[in-house]
């Protein structure tokens, strides 16, 4: 599943210049998730921190 989400930067993000507080960032990410069973069995989350903006 992919998603993305969108908010405020607040400021503490490591890396992220406090100058950059109140800007709008977004994130986008892809979980892969098996499931046997009617159970979940394995979780895989891949961030992409360069699309981060």
């Amino acid at each position: 599943m992919r998603w993305v989400a969108q908010g405020t930067y607040c400021g503490g993000f490591p890396g992220a210049s406090q100058d950059a507080a109140g800007s709008v960032i977004t994130f986008h990410d892809t979980d892969f998730v098996r499931v046997e069973n009617g159970l979940l069995v394995e979780y895989w989350l891949n961030a992409d921190p360069l699309s981060t903006a």
